[in-house]
């Protein structure tokens, strides 16, 4: 099985592991990376004797074409000096440029882009599972079950963000950590209740809330 086919047979697991929506999957020829080449003189030098700084000078002026070749075979033969000689992947090291907006990391013959574009949308949906994560510890600081419903109920902090995410992942919140409120309900201008059950919770360094989290009698 090649790598691509091994990455596409565990897609719905990289997507949930790394917490990204969508799994792109390119050959070289469709990839719009730039790939960069240079020579490991040492080992071409041990391979090579005399021929090093010519076989060196051939790989710095490889197209990309030439450089998914190698990538994509391990290996492959040039002319240098009037002699055939065998060039290696080892024998170089090959990375892709940082393009903008997109963060970029190789691994043998394997290129990875990640989009770190953060849209609205995005960082709505971010709160949102922060805000998941911070009530479980929540619930289990409480001495709540596993199975237990709760009453949540979050106080709107002025953030239009925030409270917009809240609104549009309600239904996620609430069935994460097992809430019996209502939608509708859910964000709230002021906490009423016992206090004690008030907790102040930081999602990220500029948004913080604060919300009641109360077992539930149904």
């Amino acid at each position: 099985m090649t790598p691509c086919a091994s990455l596409d047979a565990i897609r719905e697991l990289v997507l949930s592991e790394v917490n990204v929506k969508e799994l792109v999957i390119l050959d070289a020829s469709e990839s719009k990376l730039t790939k960069k080449i240079k020579p490991d003189f040492k080992k071409l030098g041990a391979r090579m004797g005399k021929l090093m700084k010519s076989v060196a000078n051939t790989v710095v002026g490889f197209s990309q074409a030439q450089i998914a070749e190698l990538e994509a075979n391990g290996s492959m033969k040039l002319t240098v000096e009037g002699q055939e000689v065998e060039l290696l992947r080892d024998d170089v090291e090959i990375t892709a440029e940082n393009v903008p907006g997109l963060s970029v990391a190789s691994d043998g013959a394997l290129t990875v882009a990640l989009d770190i574009t953060l849209s609205d949308e995005l960082l709505q949906e971010g709160l949102a599972r922060e805000l998941v994560s911070r009530i479980q510890t929540l619930r289990k600081d409480s001495g709540f079950e596993v199975t237990d419903r709760v009453q949540l109920h979050i106080q709107d902090n002025g953030d239009a963000r925030f409270a917009q995410a809240i609104r549009n992942h309600a239904a996620y919140i609430l069935s994460e950590t097992l809430a019996t409120t209502p939608e509708d309900q859910v964000l709230v201008s002021v906490l009423g209740g016992d206090a004690t059950a008030i907790h102040q919770v930081e999602l990220d360094e500029a948004t913080r809330c604060a919300l009641s989290l109360v077992r539930s009698a149904n």
